[in-house]
């Protein structure tokens, strides 16, 4: 039940986002309804896979992100709490985690444990064989400036083959970003900006390979 209080507005939302995979096949719609107010929300978010005629096949709660292989046969999706998510909570206290399925709805890998960074990397190969996320996981246990125990939030990445259920993790550096390619190659890179003094000079990424490797 939301607490009443007249000085909070209270907002009413519907958002809905679709996309399509390569073939036409499949496509995927992502409705999210609820309300907000102040720094706390309420909200159901149904995630529909459907096929070419627009028959939902299957559908799941809690999803905030999507995305398909080119055939439309392989799902990643960023999955919450759906209890959580459907009762009062604070605007950024749901943690999100990347699971991948197949066409049916089975779920067929479950990203390593930990909270999903949906903004910074959420990628499927096009082939729908290999994938990659960042997420962020807890660190060793420290202590503060007052001496209280606490575990610091770190980065990892998360690389993985969805035919052999196979993952390779790479603690994140600052300005360090993954890739990886429709072979399974993949990589860590540096990546730096760059560019000429002067006004309107164009800006250049410049990336360098810090790791490689493949499955």
């Amino acid at each position: 039940m939301i607490a009443q209080n007249p000085t909070i507005r209270i907002v009413e939302f519907q958002t809905i986002i679709a996309s399509a995979c390569e073939t036409g096949d499949y496509a995927w719609v992502l409705i999210n309804e609820g309300k907000s107010w102040g720094s706390r929300s309420k909200q159901k978010r149904t995630f529909q896979y459907l096929n070419r005629d627009g028959k939902v096949l299957w559908e799941k709660r809690g999803i905030i992100n999507a995305t398909l292989s080119d055939d439309g046969k392989v799902v990643l999706l960023a999955e919450g709490d759906t209890e959580k998510l459907e009762t009062e909570h604070a605007s950024d206290s749901i943690p999100y985690f990347a699971k991948v399925y197949d066409l049916t709805g089975r779920e067929i890998l479950k990203v390593k444990e930990g909270e999903l960074q949906t903004e910074r990397s959420f990628k499927l190969t096009r082939n729908g064989k290999y994938g990659y996320v960042d997420i962020l996981v807890d660190g060793e246990v420290e202590s503060n400036e007052k001496g209280q125990p606490y575990r610091p939030k770190i980065h990892n990445m998360v690389f993985f083959d969805i035919q052999h259920n196979k993952k390779f993790i790479w603690d994140e550096k600052p300005g360090l970003q993954g890739e990886i390619d429709e072979d399974g190659t993949f990589k860590v890179v540096e990546v730096k900006l760059w560019s000429e003094p002067g006004p309107r000079k164009p800006i250049k990424r410049i990336t360098k390979d810090v790791f490689s490797s493949k499955f």
